[in-house]
């Protein structure tokens, strides 16, 4: 018979995680970055940080 070891995932816990908060300057600077076009969602993702799909929405 085989044993396998548990896992425990305490810290992935939606209790224990909290939402990251970003400030009103940087959403309007990535909101202006994405509305000119100039770049993809991923190149101002990186630059400021953020998930792509922030970017998108």
């Amino acid at each position: 018979m085989r044993q396998y070891a548990k896992v425990e995932f305490t810290l992935l816990k939606r209790g224990n995680m909290k939402r990251k908060k970003y400030r009103k300057e940087l959403k309007s600077k990535v909101a202006i970055a994405a509305i000119k076009g100039h770049k993809t969602a991923n190149e101002i993702a990186s630059e400021f940080g953020v998930h792509p799909s922030m970017v998108n929405r």
